[in-house]
């Protein structure tokens, strides 16, 4: 039993993890131009994302953040558009 046990959390802490192919984690700040929001990662890129709420939508705010690709466009033309999965305040 203790070795089924120890296999069950051996495979969680290796594969639970994971993010979904589909997404990707970056770290960057939140900045706006001219009404137009994005967040510029720490290498550089810069996404402008479809669904930044609110409490977000603070010019200079250090962010961590799951994206996903999006297909909207946009006539901000910021970066790369991104979802937004998940969110937090660094």
């Amino acid at each position: 039993m203790r070795l089924l046990g120890l296999a069950l959390f051996l495979s969680l802490a290796f594969f639970g993890c994971r993010l979904p192919d589909d997404q990707f984690r970056i770290q960057g700040t939140v900045l706006s131009d001219e009404g137009c929001w994005r967040v510029v990662a720490t290498d550089g890129t810069s996404y402008e994302p479809t669904n930044l709420s609110a409490p977000y939508q603070v010019n200079g705010l250090k962010v961590s953040a799951t994206l996903t690709p999006s297909t909207a466009g946009s006539f901000c033309m910021a970066g790369k558009m991104v979802d937004i999965v998940e969110i937090e305040k660094r």
